[in-house]
């Protein structure tokens, strides 16, 4: 469906900010682990990241890649999985199969598409009519089991449930042995490649915390905030230029690899960059450093080029930078509240979305009208919270 008008909505952005602190609850692979790192809003991030890699290897094969599908698969699939909860696979399979059973495949998505439905039909038109089968679902698909497929190895010393973990490693196998046909392959599913090497160290941010110095009432990880920016830079692009889904993809990209960087630097809190006097810029310097050596400078050629057209540092994406930071403080925002919303009172949390108002205010970040009327929605709630407290 070609837009031809805003279908961003003050209820699409609600359900959209509901649906990161849902994902982030959804915990995977539950047979091996209780560990909540593994869940299904790092997952989304890291087989994003995969498909966009996967992606421009087509591209670079000369095959026609529609970038604009990828973020609408993923919300698709986000949207279901928030639905189904950790209903597995194997059983949706054997409903589908069974022959006294009249439930199909597309039936689950339509039922998802009815749920979104019910929140905006626009939004829900979006993102459901005309579905595409083609190669962009087929990249997205290999990627996902790529992604899972990653989870699974970096389980391997966490259970004791051997039998059926290694059965579980041999599914994966064969379902990615289903796309030997796409360019790349061979290099993708090779555990010893730079780039399977690299999604292996990317995957490794969901371990790494935000909002470390803070009493924490949920973990919200760089991984799954890579989603986050992702998600709501694309949806303040289609905001503010409807017409465009093409920069909006792009957007969404960009804010999916705005802090791999910190896959080597880290998380270092904002705060103290501007109390030691030059830390921001040695910092950044050292995130450029790491950049080229563990990304441009082991990856071809044509793919470093990729990724470096979604890299806001890169000096010809500069006129996108105060559109993906802004999108980075809001996520801020929504993981602020996500904490607010699971108990803890940490002021902390409020000072934060209170610092963010200024930026916003004198442009420094660039936050669309819906999503800054989001962020004061957000401030507006700890405010309330913080006044009773302060009653009782």
């Amino acid at each position: 469906m070609k837009l031809t008008k805003c279908i961003m909505t003050k209820e699409v952005v609600n359900e959209i900010v509901e649906l990161f602190e849902c994902l982030n609850n959804l915990t995977r692979w539950p047979s091996f682990t209780g560990d909540r790192r593994y869940n299904q809003l790092n997952k989304l991030a890291l087989e994003n990241v995969i498909c966009y890699m996967i992606a421009e290897e087509q591209r670079h094969h000369g095959i026609a890649i529609d970038l604009r599908e990828f973020p609408k698969i993923a919300l698709r699939k986000a949207f279901k999985r928030s639905l189904a909860a950790n209903i597995p696979r194997s059983l949706e399979e054997w409903i589908c199969k069974h022959p006294e059973i009249d439930i199909e495949k597309n039936d689950f998505y339509r039922a998802t598409a009815d749920y979104v439905c019910g929140i905006d039909k626009e939004f829900a038109d979006f993102l459901f009519k005309n579905v595409k089968t083609g190669i962009e679902a087929q990249i997205y698909s290999f990627a996902s089991e790529l992604a899972s497929y990653i989870e699974l190895l970096s389980l391997k010393n966490q259970t004791n449930r051997e039998d059926l973990f290694m059965m579980e490693i041999k599914n994966k196998i064969d379902k990615i042995h289903q796309f030997t046909y796409l360019y790349g392959y061979d290099r993708f599913s090779n555990l010893e490649s730079p780039e399977f090497k690299l999604w292996q160290e990317i995957a490794y941010l969901r371990n790494q915390s935000r909002w470390m110095l803070y009493s924490r009432a949920v973990e919200c990880s760089v991984l799954g905030h890579l989603f986050d920016t992702g998600v709501i830079a694309y949806a303040m692009t289609l905001e503010e230029n409807p017409k465009d889904e093409e920069l909006a993809a792009r957007m969404f990209f960009m804010g999916l690899f705005h802090d791999v960087s910190e896959t080597w630097t880290t998380d270092i809190p904002s705060p103290y960059k501007e109390l030691v006097r030059g830390l921001r810029e040695a910092s950044e310097r050292y995130e450029s450093e790491m950049i080229k050596k563990n990304i441009y400078d082991v990856l071809p050629d044509y793919m470093a080029k990729a990724i470096k057209a979604v890299m806001f540092e890169e000096p010809q994406n500069e006129g996108y930078f105060k559109l993906v930071k802004g999108a980075d403080y809001i996520s801020a925002d929504t993981e602020c509240l996500r904490n607010y919303n699971s108990g803890t009172r940490d002021y902390h949390f409020y000072n934060a979305v209170r610092s963010n108002s200024p930026k916003i205010e004198s442009g420094y970040l660039k936050v669309s009208p819906i999503w800054r009327e989001k962020h004061l929605e957000i401030l507006k709630k700890m405010e309330t919270i913080k006044k009773g407290l302060k009653d009782c």
